[in-house]
């Protein structure tokens, strides 16, 4: 029998697969109960039982079963089942318990970073990874996030604008962007950089306006309008300066040749970032007055032609005095706001 393509008389054809249900041939034949063998158009061939035969496997099975009643093997109605490996097509199960080193995964998933999508569920240490997740009233305890959470439709996971119209919220890994929905924040403690800001009609640069939480109404005692910020040459700053402050001007104070105007931001150049609460102007050239995260009181010398000087004033009360700081340059990072 294993030198023909016959079955019972019928003649098979290459590919052609059988469940033997004959007598047992010994250990050395391929011919024993429950095998599925196939001819190749030469000799017949073991199928063993692997994830991608296991078809052939519960095809044969259904054929053997027809008709057998339900409480027979049909159903495996058994109490106890033990088995090293099982190809199972459809289960339906009360409780699934893992034990030790116990995993349930998709076919050929070897991580989130790996190269095949799927999930995988771990009992040791209760890891669960998946490519891609749904999930619904979530709740976390000591989360972290590595890239992007969006909520709402006005931004997709990768930060980029889909829908201006509606509200939500972006956590980036270094910002956080609100849409339309009104922020509210109650005792809120910060340290380092604040900038707050919104455009205000017929008005360039950036606006904040204070409210009076209390009276629920405005407090126009702190009104900011007009501000600069980032890399700008001699020419463009002192350009700007020229113009938020054109001479003489009700809030400036005198000195001897020159006027004091209230101005707060951050000059950074030479390595150092100068925090600026003031500017002068003397014979036609700014001065930017401020501390150094050093410590140390600074003066940026901004002239009407040349480059930019960075003036360590020292314990000087001379507004023009200062020893240069690591030579001239043409162009600084600022965030500058008149106020």
């Amino acid at each position: 029998m294993n030198n023909t393509g016959r079955i019972n008389g019928e003649v098979m054809h290459r590919g052609n697969w059988v469940s033997y249900t004959g007598p047992d041939m010994g250990v050395n034949s391929i011919w024993r109960p429950g095998n599925v063998l196939q001819w190749d158009g030469r000799v017949w061939r073991l199928v063993r039982l692997e994830a991608d035969s296991a078809g052939m496997y519960w095809t044969a099975l259904r054929d053997i079963l027809q008709g057998a009643p339900r409480s027979f093997a049909s159903l495996a109605m058994m109490e106890q089942l033990v088995s090293s490996e099982a190809f199972i097509e459809y289960l339906q199960v009360l409780r699934i318990v893992l034990q030790g080193n116990g995993e349930i995964s998709s076919l050929g998933f070897n991580g989130i970073d790996g190269s095949v999508p799927g999930f995988l569920i771990r009992a040791i240490d209760g890891l669960i990874e998946a490519n891609n997740m749904r999930t619904r009233n979530m709740r976390a305890t000591n989360a972290k996030m590595e890239g992007t959470l969006v909520a709402g439709s006005v931004w997709d996971i990768d930060g980029n604008l889909i829908n201006a119209n509606q509200g939500g919220a972006l956590l980036a890994e270094h910002h956080i962007d609100i849409s339309n929905p009104p922020v509210r924040v109650h005792n809120l403690t910060a340290s380092g950089s604040v900038q707050l800001g919104t455009r205000l009609p017929g008005q360039t640069g950036t606006s904040v306006l204070f409210l009076n939480a209390a009276r629920q109404r405005q407090n126009n005692a702190f009104l900011l309008s007009r501000g600069l910020s980032g890399t700008q040459t001699r020419a463009d700053l002192f350009s700007w300066l020229d113009t938020m402050f054109p001479i003489p001007q009700s809030s400036a104070m005198p000195w001897p040749g020159g006027f004091f105007y209230p101005l707060i931001g951050n000059v950074h150049v030479n390595a150092m970032t100068v925090n600026i609460s003031y500017v002068g102007r003397e014979t036609g050239e700014w001065w930017l007055y401020g501390m150094g995260t050093d410590g140390i009181r600074y003066a940026v010398f901004v002239p009407n032609s040349g480059n930019m000087l960075l003036l360590n004033r020292g314990g000087s009360t001379d507004p023009g005095s200062g020893s240069s700081v690591g030579g001239t340059f043409a162009s600084a990072m600022v965030d500058l706001v008149v106020i």
